[in-house]
């Protein structure tokens, strides 16, 4: 045999690893772990459960072209663990979790629910699971985490069974060995085909924190009957909210005034939370992530004011890929851009959107501008003795015009340990304003007309931005820390206003003159809070918050002298909650401590709700909470204004509603869901513009404010919700009976102007192949007319409405392009819908003589909006 030389063998084996080495790295690929993640799950039944914040820049080289799925898994968890990260893989349920390298939690699993897509967080997601002590469950919090307490005899139980459920995604159920259990359970939702993934607008009735029957009753993409989707309007198929018509300063909950509700956004207040007199909401639908509403005893991390809590939610952005989201409605264009940054860590939002009603004569803009603005709304006719109505508006309007835009900004940032930083921006602003040409009496000439030119507008503007700090503080400690800001102003002038006063010999007066009102406020929120787990998956709160107030507010009236008002004022809170499942309760306890600076106030609010076998089929549950408001809305006569807000002060002492509350919940496997709740409360110190009050007697001034203060109510109700599922048909249907009685200065207490006995809605959804349609049903008694009291045989109470609306909606994906297409009518039968009465003026021929006129009146009904068709298109990508 021939020998080689030692080195000859050397670089013959040498050659020979290198091209091993070469064909085995052909199918190996450097990749990030996300991009790996999609491969797998594009390829494989596995599916993965991670945060975006745990794998973003992470990359690893693997070879994933392998023969079968489960060695294509192990070679890239191999690589996942050299990259420093926790794998976990259950080949036979095809599962795989990845988490950060942190501390093993002994006692508790802390979990995420994220969007599928985008990694975009889910606020009060539906999370159960059945464990040691049967089947429990709780709710997302408002950045999507939740948390599980094993308990001590965890040992006896190997695997944790949790099923995920959540508006618009496909529910999931996923199952967790517990040797050991793991320290993150991250479960991702995968958004229905027939909901746009990027545009996901919830709302929720929260009754407990487990029942979420009614949480797709009040979806706002399925409810927009003047073209853009409408939250506010979404909510009134819940017999909590008192019916209202296109134009609506504010919403009414449970018998309280819309100045006792209380809107935030991202945990800053916006003081006016509609465009254009009431008839869109002033928020971008397409931004917004989920809609909470505190309707009947809010958790003490909320100052609630006597009226409830809407707490918007912005939308966090896409972590993995740039979207666009582009809508055009009859009213608006808008459009929306996410686009991840620091590696998947975080995302930014912007969402812009601008009304097209001044530019665009698209089913009669106009005419939606001039009834909003009060210049010509629908009536009912003059009496047959009328020879002409004084100020009645001639055929031609000055320069109408009316706008709005509103812009949303959110930008986050999170951390595999679980720090997350997020910041969020809104300004929003309206402006309308008409000219007219009214015909009026020429005081030179007692028996001919002249023609006058009068301008009524309206602007506003709210700009609000907020930026939190969350922070894992322990194994069951969180911490969040809120810096929040707003400026809210508004300007308000009608130089045809409509006054009325009783006259010192007793007679009424009626008349036209000049109206205007300016309002600035801002605000300024600190706020630290620590979230405590307990035993029993309790959560205990404690937290402070400090306000600072600056308002300032002027008003000139034909009733009074100039009205001016300039406060500063502070205040702090002090507050802990408790949230906790002993069996078989839910309990919900909490207190807040109010030290208000005006007077030196000092006020406790304390916060009580049970409910009584909660997860079963029947369940009871009982709240009594006592609310105290500060800063008060004041409305004026015709809501034809933006809201005007003032301060509590020495003199005029904060708002204050015992509320107490108790109700039946029956919610079967099978069947119809139904909801019995009943309802008093008592109001005090409540607000009421002198226009609505009609208190001054003839030029005497009897108000150190155009609004009175020390007024009481008395609200108690019966609500009764009921749903059924019939494949893809939903049916339900609400009906409220309520009574609400003020007292005024300690008159006899009469029912307030915002009181209906009796109100019922129905409606019946439709989704199939990816077509919904929604027809909504609304009956309600009518409100007092205010002039019963000082007009002879004017009646109790204005007509009933009866009014239909229907929304047809088509959508379809094409590639990765998602287009929605919906069409909607408010007002189906276009009927007369009385909205309020007001007297109107009018000139007559006494005794039929040729040469002099007279003036009189009559009190008429005032028409809410008749038929009005919208069409809107969206499209996503």
């Amino acid at each position: 045999m021939v020998g080689y030389p030692r080195w000859f063998c050397l670089w013959t084996w040498v050659i020979l690893l290198g091209v091993l080495g070469t064909v085995q790295s052909a199918h190996a690929q450097t990749t990030s772990v996300r991009d790996a993640i999609e491969t797998l799950e594009a390829t494989t039944a596995y599916r993965f459960l991670y945060r975006d914040a745990v794998v973003a820049g992470h990359q690893v080289t693997v070879d994933l072209d392998g023969a079968s799925a489960e060695g294509n898994v192990e070679a890239l968890a191999q690589a996942v663990r050299s990259a420093g990260l926790n794998l976990r893989i259950d080949h036979d349920r095809q599962q795989v979790i990845i988490t950060s390298e942190r501390t093993r939690r002994a006692t508790s699993v802390e979990g995420y629910v994220l969007d599928g897509r985008t990694g975009t967080r889910l606020p009060l997601a539906t999370v159960l699971w059945r464990g040691n002590d049967g089947r429990q469950g709780t709710a997302t919090d408002a950045d999507g985490r939740f948390r599980i307490r094993l308990g001590d005899n965890r040992s006896s139980l190997d695997t944790l069974v949790v099923r995920v459920s959540y508006v618009g995604y496909s529910p999931r159920t996923v199952h967790i060995p517990l040797s050991p259990a793991p320290d993150e359970l991250p479960i991702r939702l995968t958004p229905r085909q027939t909901q746009a993934p990027e545009v996901i607008v919830q709302t929720k009735s929260i009754v407990a924190g487990l029942d979420t029957t009614w949480q797709d009753l009040v979806r706002a993409e399925r409810y927009a009957p003047l073209g853009e989707s409408n939250v506010l309007r979404a909510l009134q198929p819940l017999p909590s909210i008192g019916t209202s018509g296109a134009i609506t300063g504010g919403l009414v909950v449970r018998g309280s005034r819309p100045d006792g509700f209380r809107v935030l956004l991202d945990g800053a207040p916006v003081y006016n939370a509609h465009h254009l007199f009431g008839m869109y909401d002033a928020f971008n639908a397409d931004a917004l992530q989920t809609v909470a509403l505190f309707y009947d005893v809010a958790p003490a991390t909320y100052a609630a004011p006597p009226g409830g809590t809407l707490a918007f939610r912005t939308r966090t952005g896409s972590q993995t890929d740039v979207r666009t989201t582009l809508n055009a409605s009859t009213s608006a264009v808008s459009g929306t851009v996410e686009v991840p940054w620091d590696q998947g860590r975080g995302s930014v939002l912007v969402s812009a959107r601008r009304s097209t009603l001044d530019a665009l004569e698209w089913f009669d803009n106009e005419r939606l501008i001039e009834i909003g603005l009060d210049v010509d709304r629908p009536r009912e006719p003059l009496p047959s003795e009328a020879l002409g109505e004084i100020g009645a508006r001639t055929r031609r309007s000055l320069d109408p015009s009316a706008s709005f835009y509103d812009v949303h900004i959110n930008a986050h940032n999170e951390r595999a340990s679980g720090r997350r930083v997020s910041m969020s921006l809104y300004a929003g602003r309206d402006n309308a304003d008409q000219g007219l040409l009214r015909l009026v009496r020429n005081p030179s000439d007692a028996s001919r007309f002249a023609i006058d030119t009068t301008r009524t507008s309206d602007r506003w503007g709210n700009t609000s931005g907020s930026v939190q700090l969350d922070e894992p503080l322990s194994e069951r400690a969180y911490g969040r820390l809120t810096v929040a800001g707003s400026r809210y102003f508004s300007r308000y002038q009608k130089d045809d206003f409509f006054y009325s006063r009783r006259r010192p010999n007793g007679e009424n007066q009626f008349f036209l003159d000049a109206y205007a009102n300016e309002n600035t406020l801002y605000e300024w929120t600190v706020e630290p809070r620590v979230d405590l787990a307990l035993p029993n998956n309790g959560i205990a709160s404690v937290g402070a918050a400090a306000y600072l107030y600056d308002v300032e507010y002027e008003e000139s009236s034909a009733l009074a002298p100039r009205f001016e008002l300039s406060r500063q004022a502070t205040r702090l809170d002090l507050y802990a909650h408790l949230e906790a499942s002993p069996e078989p309760v839910h309990v919900s306890l909490g207190l807040r401590a109010h030290a208000y600076s005006l007077g030196n106030i000092v006020r406790i609010s304390p916060r009580m709700q049970v409910r009584v076998f909660p997860e079963r089929t029947v369940s009871f549950g009982a709240g009594y909470t006592r609310s105290h408001q500060f800063l008060h809305r004041i409305d004026i006569v015709g809501e034809t204004s933006s809201a005007i807000w003032v301060p509590s002060t020495k003199g005029q002492p904060p708002g204050r509603v015992d509320h107490l509350s108790t109700g039946m919940y029956i919610s079967p496997s099978a069947g119809p869901a139904i909801q019995v709740e009943a309802y008093i409360k008592a109001h005090e110190n409540v607000r009421i513009h002198e226009t609505i009050a009609r208190l001054r007697p003839g030029d005497q001034t009897v108000l150190f404010a155009p609004w009175t203060v020390k007024n009481t109510s008395r609200a108690r109700g019966l609500e009764v919700l009921a749903r059924q599922r019939l494949g893809p048909v939903s049916v339900a249907a609400g009906y409220t009976w309520s009574r609400v009685d003020i007292d005024r200065l300690g008159r006899e207490a009469q029912p307030a102007p915002w009181d209906r006995r009796h109100q019922l809605t129905s409606r019946i959804d439709l989704s199939m192949d990816g077509w919904s349609a929604a027809l909504t049903g609304t009956y309600a008694t009518g409100t007092p007319s205010d002039y019963a009291r000082i007009v002879d045989q004017e009646p109790k109470r204005i007509g009933e409405t009866v009014r239909m609306d229907a929304t047809v909606q088509y959508e379809r994906a094409v590639g990765s392009v998602n287009v929605r297409v919906r069409g909607a009518v408010y007002n189906l039968l276009d009927a007369n819908n009385p909205w309020y009465r007001t007297p109107a003026l009018f000139w007559t021929r006494p005794g039929g003589r040729a040469t002099r006129l007279e003036s009189s009146y009559a009190i008429l009904d005032t028409y809410d909006l008749g038929f009005q068709p919208s069409v809107a298109i969206h499209v996503a990508f």
